[in-house]
């Protein structure tokens, strides 16, 4: 799984430089605790790259070939979802986030 988090809207979710923050696990369950996050919003993006080339594999006109979430379990049929939706606050110390993987 690879997951970055973003705290604007630029690049997200494709461009990983844009990223606040990335991380690459090879697990079937992953679980991140950032404990030095600013308070402000994010929006957090997850790839399953299932046959490790590095990059989301698509299918034709573009759909996700390998599994894909991003925060607020936004799924879209023709398009990539959007900060604006994928968007929440951390505005606490205690803030779960949990983001379902599709195929």
């Amino acid at each position: 799984m690879s997951p970055s988090g973003s705290s604007d809207d630029s690049g997200f979710p494709d461009d990983e430089s844009r990223a606040f923050r990335t991380h690459l696990w090879r697990v079937d369950h992953a679980e991140a605790r950032y404990d030095d996050l600013p308070f402000t919003d994010y929006a957090v993006a997850i790839h399953h790259d299932e046959n490790d080339d590095g990059k989301m594999n698509e299918r034709l006109f573009g759909l996700p070939k390998e599994g894909y979430g991003v925060s607020n379990n936004i799924v879209h049929a023709r398009r990539a979802p959007r900060f604006a939706e994928a968007r929440f606050g951390l505005h606490s110390e205690a803030c779960t986030v949990t983001i379902n993987v599709h195929y």
